[in-house]
């Protein structure tokens, strides 16, 4: 199934094969289920608002495009970032999946890149923390990470544990 066009979904979406992104695809809440593997193709972008709750992903993950995380969580057992891929994540505040959203995966293959940005107003202050990636196992990095400058002689400082990564504010140098 190839979704194309700009479509807001809530709700669920089930079948078997693959489901591929190749515009702009926004999604609120519901769950994808099947058998098969959600794509975002080069080209395609998924924007998960999180308006209503969180997307919970039944089936692999690839990300060839754009996928754009604003509110709420995304849920999938498997996650792979392609090389020319960018996960992008807004900060608006300090609650997750309210003010920010979340990555939450089994096993992450990570290539591509990240991109931070701060939601029209908002200004982190200095100590305050935002884990936006949760994972079992994990291979791989992030090849570039944008946008980790917010102004003001502040900086995200970005830090993998073994579970997850947390974006820090603190000084610039």
């Amino acid at each position: 199934m190839n979704l194309t066009g700009k479509v807001i979904q809530n709700g669920f979406l089930r079948g078997t094969g693959d489901v591929t992104v190749t515009g702009t695809y926004e999604w609120n809440s519901g769950e994808i289920s099947g058998t098969g593997t959600t794509i975002v193709g080069a080209g395609g972008t998924l924007r998960v608002t999180g308006v209503g709750g969180s997307v919970s992903n039944q089936r692999p993950f690839t990300n060839l495009g754009i996928l754009l995380i604003e509110k709420g969580q995304l849920t999938t057992a498997n996650y792979m970032q392609g090389a020319g891929a960018v996960l992008s994540v807004q900060i608006g505040g300090l609650v997750a999946g309210n003010d920010f959203g979340i990555l939450a995966v089994s096993e992450a293959v990570l290539s591509g890149r990240l991109n931070v940005s701060l939601a029209s107003g908002y200004s982190p202050n200095l100590g305050d923390q935002f884990q936006i990636f949760n994972f079992l196992n994990r291979s791989g990095t992030f090849g570039q990470i944008t946008g980790l400058d917010v102004g003001s002689g502040k900086h995200l400082d970005p830090s993998f544990s073994a579970t997850s990564l947390t974006l820090t504010t603190v000084t610039s140098p």
